[in-house]
């Protein structure tokens, strides 16, 4: 009977532990009107239809202007932005990667303040 009891923990932590590995990414470069890198920038992803935990995320730009989001959920619709931006128009929509994958933007994201 102990056997069997462990066992079926066992089977409860792997089950559980495969539950949460559904998570994704985005990846992409933000840069100024000329083009240039920003560095040390908020950007914020929204889930656009929310799922518990998965709402809201940030990430800062590195000096090369990349950022990355992890532990998105898989194939989701996520709205990007920065922090503190100006101009509303700068907001993009992506869909982020499949399980266990990264999405990268297809073109480089304008930060405009």
């Amino acid at each position: 009977m102990r056997v069997i009891g462990r066992l079926l923990l066992v089977i409860l932590v792997v089950i559980s532990l495969w539950g949460c590995g559904k998570k994704s990414g985005i990846e992409g470069k933000g840069v100024d009107g000329r083009g240039k890198p920003v560095t040390n920038v908020k950007i914020i992803a929204k889930q656009v239809q929310p799922i518990k935990g998965y709402e809201q995320f940030e990430t800062t730009t590195g000096s090369d202007g990349v950022f990355r989001f992890k532990g998105l959920f898989p194939t989701s619709e996520y709205i990007l932005f920065a922090s503190g931006e100006a101009e509303p128009q700068t907001k993009i929509t992506v869909k982020s990667g499949p399980e266990g994958q990264i999405s990268m933007l297809t073109s480089d994201m304008m930060i405009r303040f």
